[in-house]
């Protein structure tokens, strides 16, 4: 089984990346793209938005306020609100969501006046952060593609991170990755945020997520599972690719179809021994 034990860079270039590329057009009047996306490294990627417009129309705003769409993104990342709010579309869904060092694609038909894209996402595990086109990353002109040739693309790269100013970033009551979508797993909300505004989070200082390291406890855990049950052992083996850590004070474990083939675990205290990770190992899986 392939385990990973992910911590969160505290100062990264690229925290996600859509590339696009003309697949030809549909008709005289729409154009069909292909929009691939990739989360790098620990950033992991809640359902997406994304519109395609005529106008000029930014998502962010610096030092505006989060509307509820935007919230309910940044938050929970559920993309519903937004749509209802400016339209556009979920990308990367139904279930949507990306771990990782990951990436999918989809395909969308544009109408060749929608020269405008914009896109948002959470990232995880965070309280209200999220990428998104406005301020720093500008919407992207997409006309390039509408009636190209086959094979024309265009990169958007996010190298900056928003705090939505919807909820105080404490990371105890952050949603792991691979719960987003999921009202079951959704911690508990998380105190208001003192600065209710938008703005760009730091990354330059210490890691804000700790360097985790559960590789003994974890190793150990696994080990012992394959002596005692090597029957369930296999089993986990088929369905796991990933242990992952986070912190929090009040979940345990998780696992979702959004992540499937993903555990996640609770940092262990120093008093916590190898039998913490079994027992939830062997329960998630």
């Amino acid at each position: 089984m392939k385990s990973r034990y992910f911590s969160f860079v505290a100062s990264f270039a690229v925290a996600a990346t859509l590339g696009f590329i003309s697949l030809g057009n549909a008709s005289a009047q729409t154009t069909q793209i292909r929009i691939d996306v990739e989360a790098p490294g620990a950033v992991a990627i809640a359902p997406s938005w994304g519109q395609f417009s005529a106008t000029s129309n930014p998502l962010v705003a610096g030092g505006a306020t989060a509307t509820a769409g935007l919230e309910l993104l940044a938050e929970l990342g559920n993309p519903a609100d937004l749509i209802g709010e400016r339209g556009g579309m979920q990308l990367f869904g139904p279930l949507g969501g990306l771990t990782g060092n990951s990436s999918d694609s989809t395909v969308v038909t544009v109408n060749n006046t929608d020269n405008w894209f914009n896109y948002a996402a959470m990232i995880l595990p965070s309280n209200d952060w999220f990428v998104g086109t406005g301020a720093q990353v500008p919407e992207l002109d997409v006309s390039s593609l509408l009636g190209g040739a086959v094979g024309t693309s265009l990169n958007l790269v996010f190298t900056q991170v928003y705090d939505a100013g919807t909820e105080a970033e404490d990371f105890a009551t952050a949603a792991p990755p691979g719960t987003f979508g999921f009202a079951a797993s959704t911690p508990p909300a998380g105190a208001a945020d003192p600065i209710d505004t938008i703005r760009l989070v730091d990354l330059s200082g210490a890691n804000p997520f700790e360097l985790v390291d559960m590789s003994d406890k974890v190793s150990v855990a696994l080990k012992i599972l394959q002596k005692n049950c090597p029957d369930l052992y296999a089993e986990t083996c088929a369905m796991v690719s990933n242990i992952v850590p986070f912190n929090s004070t009040v979940l345990n474990a998780g696992s979702s179809w959004n992540a499937f083939g993903s555990i996640f675990l609770r940092v262990l205290n120093e008093k916590e021994t190898w039998t913490a990770a079994y027992e939830h190992i062997v329960h998630e899986s």
